[in-house]
């Protein structure tokens, strides 16, 4: 457990050779000792540090292994996870039937458990698939879901992601009006959670708004903001 521990503060950290380093000595504890549990989760958290690296291959190739083990041991919750997170990877790979395959798989489990959190996450993360697909009607639809969900269970923080995010798919409609209602939603919650990081990603999308609409000093101005939070938070500035 202890090396767990560690390997995730590594994570958080951003140092993430560290974090796989703790994990895999994690997996190979686990095999010695013959917890066969715990060498499943080690190859969960390399497979996220291989997805947060851009080493896909292996991620996939982890999360396989993981999911094996966790359907052979009936571990619903950490099989919906490593669903959730796979479906993740196909997203990014481009794969998005597989991407929802898996993703419905995890929304499934997570909901036969009860699972309100994990419910509204996997909602907003087909959401965001289908917005990939151009099915914008679908992913309006598990984004207003996951918001219900989330607004039961006091998750303002994830509602500002949808909030983020649906303002994101009316800017690809070139609805600005609605984008820039959705867009401020997000931020005036991030403003109150005192979180700059997101609030980064906020300016910054509100800048692109501006942008679209050739409000070029408006969307300089956000730019810049979105930039002094980047920097205000020691964040590598792209």
């Amino acid at each position: 457990r202890e090396l767990f521990d560690v390997g995730k503060k590594f994570r958080k950290a951003g140092k993430l050779d560290s974090a796989f380093n703790y994990f895999e000595k994690a997996g190979k504890l686990s095999s010695q000792l013959k917890y066969t549990e715990g060498n499943g989760h080690s190859l969960f958290f390399m497979a996220l540090i291989c997805k947060d690296r851009g080493d896909y291959d292996l991620a996939l190739k982890n999360h396989d292994s993981a999911i094996a083990i966790m359907k052979k041991l009936g571990l619903k919750k950490h099989l919906a996870s490593n669903y959730n997170a796979r479906g993740l990877l196909f997203r990014i790979l481009g794969k998005h039937l597989d991407a929802l395959t898996d993703l419905f798989k995890a929304l499934k489990m997570r909901e036969d458990l009860k699972d309100s959190a994990g419910i509204a996450a996997t909602l907003a993360n087909i959401g965001s698939v289908y917005d990939e697909q151009n099915n914008f009607d679908k992913a309006f639809e598990k984004h207003f879901q996951s918001i219900a969900i989330r607004k039961a269970i006091g998750d303002s923080v994830g509602i500002a992601v949808c909030y983020n995010n649906i303002a994101g798919i009316y800017t690809e409609q070139k609805k600005y009006a609605e984008a820039m209602k959705y867009q401020m939603m997000s931020m005036t919650i991030e403003e109150r959670a005192g979180n700059i990081q997101r609030l980064a990603t906020s300016y910054n999308n509100l800048g692109v708004i501006y942008q679209n609409q050739q409000k070029y000093d408006s969307a300089l101005k956000s730019h810049l903001k979105a930039l002094k939070s980047k920097v205000e938070i020691g964040s590598k500035v792209a």
